[in-house]
């Protein structure tokens, strides 16, 4: 089964209580919305899901390691990201 998200932008037209059920069953657990699962900004049309939780998750996995040099940064990164689930 495949993985999804669903994204709502916390447009009052796009919250009333049946739209919500139905996007509730349709992704338990999953919701990003004003009163998703997952707590979204309301009018935050500039922030996406890397700017939202990859950014900030990746900045605190690859800093737990020792940098030396530019490329162990950057090899530090690429192994991060391939480890997101």
């Amino acid at each position: 089964m495949a993985r999804a998200w669903f994204q709502q932008d916390g447009a009052t037209a796009h919250t009333a209580r049946l739209s919500m059920n139905t996007l509730h069953v349709a992704f338990p657990g999953r919701l990003l919305s004003r009163f998703g699962d997952i707590q979204w900004p309301s009018n935050s049309p500039d922030l996406s899901a890397a700017d939202f939780f990859l950014w900030g998750y990746l900045k605190a996995q690859v800093f737990t390691h020792i940098l030396t040099d530019i490329n162990s940064l950057k090899n530090s990164v690429h192994q991060e990201i391939a480890n997101v689930t």
